[in-house]
């Protein structure tokens, strides 16, 4: 049986006119693959999707043909020579099963050039990665809810030479945080959660872990960690709104001070008032109905060991001032451990932006930065950093771990342009103190905002 689809895409930009798929076939392009997508010029390009195992797959393109195999985590690729700017050209790419034709895409449409300026920014970045030490990076420009610019630069693997492209995954480090501030306006939308909730309400009778030691109950908890990082639990009520915003240090509200640890008790917030495990809520309400394909937490084991596979290895300079291979710790929580490519991440951001997440007024309110209990200002909002530069707002977040991983993310809402960079060690946050809420102390930030937003830093 056979039904037909009309759409519309482009890569370069290559224009799928039509669809041809047989019941059967388990075959499946990412949705970048889809209108007005660009591929680079002058560059190996990589077209990729899913399928069933071992479903064969054939791409003919420009005179050439390309053979892959979908492997057992049902991902398959092909990388398509350099190819000039002109057009148009068309694109087949045929699936089988045991032989059988499964599907064929017929594509037409013409090969384009990067506008220069996005050239001369990711030469820039390039620049800098080379300076601050970071063997590979991807990087990616949404504007007007579209990608209009994604690249990978240096390696995602050293040793074997592995170039890093827009689809490498890394671990996103603190970037995990905005995931968790959704997750959270989801819950007050739903009238399941208030950013008032007191936290000994939610955790009364949690278990934790302190220092690998396992502590039981809320009150044990802020008996703990009073004398380790001054957490005034048993003495004063912490809301939710305290650990979101990084105000939990100390007397409440007083002051802003950056806690991944904090910030962290968030996980169990959201699993009491789920009743579900915090990366299955992850994946129910956020990567799964985008379509993040290339993130996890995901659909599941076979989908994790598939991305955790083809990720970003990390690194740290020796003492011989040589890259070494580093770790990441993996447990996945709210305020860090997903792993995830700059196009999902481009996803998260435009479905945020188009309001398919959270409503308008949530999504102000995730952006509106807090105030202490003086009426001051401080750097962080609902889970996001906001500040303003000469009247641009600039909404953003960073990750990092040291010796491993760095991440960015920068909105500005008023041009509708967002930057999203991952790095594989580091060098892309570790010197900048972004901590205390300034973006532009990040040298990668500033070359996005000069020679793309143009604003005069």
């Amino acid at each position: 049986m056979k039904f037909n689809q009309k759409i519309l895409v482009s890569t370069l930009c290559l224009s799928i006119l039509s669809i041809f798929q047989i019941a059967f076939s388990q075959v499946r392009l990412p949705r970048l693959i889809s209108d007005g997508m660009l591929l680079q010029r002058d560059a190996n390009v990589k077209i990729w999707g899913w399928a069933t195992a071992d479903e064969k797959i054939t791409i003919n393109f420009r005179d050439k043909t390309y053979h892959t195999t979908a492997d057992k985590n049902v991902n398959w690729a092909v990388i398509l020579s350099e190819s000039k700017a002109g057009g148009p050209y068309n694109m087949e790419i045929h699936a089988s099963v045991g032989g059988s034709p499964a599907e064929a895409w017929i594509s037409e449409g013409a090969l384009k050039a990067f506008p220069a300026h996005f050239d001369t920014f990711s030469e820039k970045i390039d620049q800098l990665r080379e300076q601050y030490h970071i063997p590979g990076m991807s990087i990616c420009v949404i504007e007007k809810h579209k990608v209009k610019f994604s690249r990978g630069l240096g390696y995602s693997d050293l040793e074997e030479k592995i170039p890093a492209t827009e689809n490498t995954p890394y671990h996103i480090a603190s970037l995990t945080k905005p995931f968790t501030a959704v997750l959270i306006m989801r819950f007050i939308e739903a009238g399941k959660l208030e950013l008032e909730s007191k936290m000994a309400d939610l955790l009364k009778d949690t278990e934790f872990t302190v220092n690998d030691m396992n502590v039981k109950g809320y009150e044990n908890l802020c008996q703990t960690l009073k004398p380790l990082i001054n957490y005034k639990g048993d003495t004063h009520v912490l809301t939710v709104k305290h650990h979101v915003t990084h105000t939990a240090h100390g007397v409440p509200g007083e002051k802003y001070r950056y806690s991944g640890y904090l910030f962290g008790l968030l996980t169990e917030v959201l699993e009491s008032v789920s009743g579900k495990k915090f990366d299955k809520l992850l994946a129910e309400e956020i990567t799964t109905p985008l379509e993040m394909y290339n993130t996890v937490p995901g659909l599941d084991s076979t989908h994790t060991n598939r991305i955790l596979n083809n990720r970003a290895k990390p690194y740290k300079i020796d003492n011989s001032s040589a890259f070494s291979i580093s770790r990441y710790p993996g447990r996945i929580r709210a305020s860090a451990g997903m792993v995830s490519t700059v196009l999902d991440l481009a996803k998260f951001d435009i479905a945020i932006d188009e309001n398919r997440l959270i409503s308008e007024s949530s999504k102000q309110l995730m952006f509106t930065p807090n105030h202490n209990n003086k009426g001051e200002r401080l750097p962080y909002a609902i889970g996001w950093f906001v500040q303003e530069y000469k009247g641009i707002q600039l909404i953003w977040h960073y990750g990092w771990q040291p010796d491993s991983y760095s991440s960015l993310i920068l909105k500005v809402p008023k041009k509708e342009m967002t930057f999203i960079l991952l790095a594989n060690s580091d060098g892309a946050s570790a010197s900048f103190n972004l901590g205390e809420g300034n973006v532009l102390n990040s040298p990668f930030a500033r070359a996005f905002l000069e020679l793309l937003i143009g604003l005069d830093l």
